[in-house]
């Protein structure tokens, strides 16, 4: 991805430190430490250093000499760079808050910081058997878990291949506490060897309850059929809270080596073994085993209250640590809380690190720890982690206020591919933590929670409050390896908490408790809404014990056992539970414990459908009783009219009776990261405007129907990468449309774009190409965008409108002249971007008036009055943002029949008064608009105009659902 910082300041990279804004430095492979660091490439007698450490002392005489004065940037310039030592950041590397200090990529160049080293002088010995020697293990005790060959990781040799042995003799007493340290097992015969070599360098890794052991063997018994492990399991050896013996795999023998990808590292010869894959010459290829068990430490002291404050990193790539547990510690705590990060923060305010990629590591991604704050994670990449995402951990209630943990922002990540070594890792983690926001990341593919909030069981003093997780994806959580855990889950009292906006699917756990939202013991007034959680093996919603939590307004579907669960009866509110939707074809509706009335656990004005044709019951009791009990007095029993749910598309027909209980419909197309999905690809496609290659963002999913095609426009300053176009092609992957997103010749700030007819044809291009490459349902063509998007929407209609099946434009500007006029007199850039299209401004000569008179689709709309067009603005535009109200209404009069025209003088009312004018008013509900509310709607012809209660923005949601409906005749 290329870094934001970098792209901002492109025309400044090639100019000496101290110019202009900012000071610049460069580090380069080319480099040399005794340089000056100032010019991006090597000159006579000068250029980049080669070293992060000489650009770090650079900054400090900086700040010795003449104070930081201006923003610092350390470019790094392409390749890949082996660190021999952890980077280390510490208060005296600071920039200030008018002086930050970035490290970032030099423009889009890849940068690879990496604390791995290259593994070479492999040998064949047979049979696709390898072997190399490696003296640092003799050497110096170099040991590691992990190893990449041509940039995937492989493992360890274990046994079994698939599959888990089990614990024959789990416990001596029946009655052991579940915390129990034991150092012995009977294993069942042929499942353990004695004769394995090394057995000092063999580990068993237990799983049970939620948690994995790691623990090496000490000795095999042949004869008693016992293990001695060095180090014993926290937990005692069942599988859950059964008398069953524990699931277990041995790691790094051997004599089994026998499944291409499998390595053995032998410590004691100080050679490493690899079986390889059919593909791979070993001699050739790229291997890589860490040395470094951290890659980034941030240093420091809040007790002291000396931080490491102001430093962004940004647009680096940083690969491939290791972690092994120390003596004593087999790493079965919850969640893997003992595995640190890659990089290590504590003591830090304002530190940021964004559009980072962090990958084959053996540890988590970022650990985020005491007396940080005002901490931003937005828009990295944390994939192929040994350990979880992102680790966060403050001070507990009670606590030193100097060490609490707060403000920390975690935003737009993808994190997948997480506990590749440690199984119980957690995609986001956070712990005594408060005021925090965790929002719009995808979590995937990972073996336990999702996301943790809390870490106080019962009623104590927890310093976990007033944090929001919303608008995350989370799925493929659990995998059956673990039990007892949740897509999204909360422990402790956690006052102003709030889960809403989020989408939480396929959570299983191989044992008990696979639970999409699961609140755990002493959870207390958290709201919990907005939610769709579908696919689950236990219940959608779990509550094991809590006081006063609101669940409302979520979508609960297809729990395999039930779906809602609630553990323990309490002599107060549990939670209510009001205006939900219950969807499920298989497993009960409640489970576990349900004793109690209304004043402990209260349901209202929800909706329940049942698909398999069983009726529904509550704990055995018919809804009759149920609802005399005084539960869900005011609920429906109805299908919910979902469009698809098949698919997963839970949005809601029109006529769905589920807006009949207050129910708001869920915008699925704002959950997830604000980013292009990674199924979208960058293409070129040929213009017939010039025949020349122009540039779009392009989805299709490679199903063979026909299907709709999506044209999404770019706003009046962007181009075709804008990320906040990223909900239509959301929205097309849910519903499997074709999605396109051209350039149509850049910002609107020159001649050949800005509504020109190389822009018109630059779209049909961009609209054929599509054709080409999808079988595109030609009744179904669609096109949509906002602000200058939503003007170059019109401008297409008015000029070519025959192609398209319905046309959504919000705060669109429609008269340039006018809008010129507009901005000139806010003074802001929209006026001097025009006289660059328009080539002056209005009223100049008779050429320029018509080139203002060319680029406004006022004067072209009337030729598509025969297709439908939403033209929608939000009230206050012109006054908070950039468009008044004034454009939207007049375009509509182009495209109204005489009587439904809005007059001049209502007009200026709008946009005056900043409200509807009496005579127009009407109540209006659209549930599409969410909290937008509708303040005016017409429809006149096939067009409509919608003023909503907003600014300068679209609502995809309700645009979206309007075009769905819309379909050539």
């Amino acid at each position: 991805m290329i870094s934001h910082y970098c792209i901002m300041l492109f025309l400044l990279l090639l100019l000496p430190h101290g110019f202009a804004d900012q000071i610049s430095f460069y580090i380069s492979l080319d480099g040399d430490d005794t340089w000056s660091g100032q010019f991006p490439e090597p000159q006579e007698h000068d250029g980049p250093f080669a070293t992060i450490d000489r650009a770090q002392q650079a900054v400090r005489e900086l700040k010795q000499n003449d104070g930081l004065n201006k923003p610092v940037f350390i470019y790094f310039r392409g390749g890949d760079y082996n660190l021999d030592k952890k980077i280390l950041f510490l208060p005296r590397d600071s920039g200030t808050k008018d002086a930050p200090v970035t490290y970032c990529a030099f423009k889009d160049e890849h940068v690879v910081l990496s604390g791995g080293q290259k593994i070479t002088g492999w040998r064949l010995l047979r049979d696709n058997r390898w072997v190399c020697d490696i003296p640092a293990i003799l050497e110096s005790g170099w040991k590691f878990r992990s190893l990449f060959v041509n940039g995937e990781r492989r493992f360890r040799a274990r046994t079994p291949n698939e599959g888990f042995y089990r614990v024959k003799d789990p416990m001596e007493e029946r009655n052991w506490d579940l915390h129990h340290y034991r150092y012995t097992f009977e294993f069942y015969p042929g499942d353990l060897i004695s004769q394995w070599s090394n057995v000092s360098d063999i580990e068993i890794v237990v799983l049970h309850f939620w948690s994995d052991a790691h623990c090496p063997i000490k000795e095999i018994d042949p004869n008693t059929l016992t293990v001695t492990l060095s180090t014993p399991a926290w937990r005692r050896f069942t599988q859950d809270h059964t008398n069953e013996g524990a699931r277990y795999f041995v790691d790094n023998v051997y004599e089994e080596m026998d499944s291409p990808g499998e390595w053995y590292l032998d410590s004691s010869q100080g050679k490493l073994y690899y079986l390889s894959c059919p593909d791979e010459d070993m001699q050739t290829a790229d291997v890589v085993a860490p040395r470094l068990d951290q890659l980034i430490i941030v240093e420091g002291n809040s007790m002291r209250q000396e931080f490491v404050e102001y430093i962004t990193l940004d647009g680096l790539t940083l690969s491939h640590n290791d972690w092994d547990l120390p003596p004593g510690d087999a790493g079965d705590f919850q969640g893997a809380i003992t595995v640190p990060g890659a990089i290590q923060i504590d003591g830090s305010r304002h530190f940021a690190i964004t559009n980072c990629t962090i990958q084959h590591i053996g540890t988590y991604g970022i650990d985020i720890g005491l007396g940080c704050r005002d901490i931003l994670i937005q828009k990295n990449t944390i994939a192929d982690a040994g350990g979880g995402g992102i680790l966060i951990n403050g001070a507990a209630a009670g606590e030193n206020e100097l060490q609490k943990t707060r403000h920390i922002s975690i935003l737009d990540n993808v994190l997948k591919q997480l506990g590749r070594i440690y199984f119980s890792a957690v995609g986001i983690y956070s712990m005594h933590v408060s005021e925090s926001r965790y929002a719009h990341n995808k979590i995937s593919d990972l073996y336990y929670t999702g996301i943790s909030i809390g870490r106080e069981w019962g009623y104590r003093p927890n310093a976990s409050y007033q944090n929001i997780v919303e608008y995350n994806l989370v799925e493929n959580a659990g995998q059956r390896m673990l039990s007892d855990m949740g897509g999204i889950y909360n422990l402790g009292i956690s006052p102003g908490t709030v889960i809403r906006n989020n989408l939480v699917k396929s959570i299983y756990t191989f044992g008990y408790g696979g639970w999409g939202i699961y609140t755990d013991e002493g959870s207390s007034a958290l709201l919990i809404e907005n939610n769709i959680v579908y696919d689950t093996k236990s219940a959608g919603f779990h509550q094991h014990f809590g006081k006063n939590n609101i669940v409302r307004n979520n979508i609960f579907a297809d729990g395999k056992i039930a779906q809602i669960m609630r553990s323990r009866d309490e002599d107060h509110l549990s939670f209510e539970f009001k205006r939900n939707i219950v969807y499920w074809h298989e497993g009960e509706l409640l489970d576990k414990t349900w004793r109690g009335d209304t004043t402990n656990f209260n349901f209202q004005n929800n909706l329940y459908y049942r698909t398999d044709d069983q009726p529904i019951q509550f704990m055995k009791a018919s809804i009759e009783k149920w609802q005399q009990s005084g539960q869900d007095t005011s609920s429906i029993f109805a299908d919910p009219q979902f469009v698809d749910p098949a698919r997963a598309d839970y949005n809601l027909e029109s006529d769905s009776p589920a807006f009949a209980i207050g129910f708001t419909p869920i915008d699925m197309t704002a959950i997830g990261p604000r980013s292009w999905p990674e199924e979208v690809e960058e293409i070129y496609y040929f213009s017939n405007a010039d025949s020349s290659d122009q540039p779009a963002m392009f989805y299709h999913s490679g199903s063979e129907h026909a299907k709709p095609l999506l044209v999404g426009l770019h706003t009046w300053s962007s181009d075709y990468r804008q990320e906040s176009s990223a909900p239509y092609a959301k929205w097309c992957k849910l519903k499997d449309w074709v999605f396109i997103h051209p350039n149509f010749r850049g910002p609107n700030n020159s001649p050949q774009a800005t509504g020109s007819d190389l822009v018109v044809q630059d779209i049909l291009s961009a609209a054929e190409y599509a054709r080409q490459q999808a079988n595109i349902d030609t009744s179904r063509i669609y096109l949509i965008g906002v602000s200058g998007g939503g003007y170059t929407a019109l401008q297409v209609a008015g000029k070519a409108p025959d192609l398209w099946a319905a046309v959504s434009a919000w705060v669109p500007i429609t008269d340039l002249a006018q809008w010129y006029s507009e901005s000139f007199v806010h003074q802001n850039a929209y006026a001097d971007m025009l006289l660059s299209a328009c080539g002056g401004g209005p009223g100049e000569s008779e050429a320029i008036d018509a080139e203002y008179y060319n680029r406004s689709p006022r004067y072209f709309l009337q030729r598509a009055r025969h297709i439908p067009i939403d033209i929608n603005a939000g009230i206050y535009d012109g006054h908070t943002g950039s468009v008044p109200v004034s454009h939207a209404l007049r375009a509509f009069n182009e495209l109204a029949e005489e009587d439904d025209k809005i007059s001049d003088t209502q007009i200026d009312f709008f946009v005056d008064n900043m409200t509807v004018p009496p005579a127009l008013a009407r109540d209006i509900y659209d549930p599409y608009y969410g909290q937008k509310n509708v303040l005016f709607r017409r429809v006149s012809n096939r067009s409509r105009l919608t003023i909503f209660d907003g600014g300068h923005e679209i609502i995809p949601n309700a645009a979206l659902h309007w075009l769905e409906k819309q379909q050539k005749p």
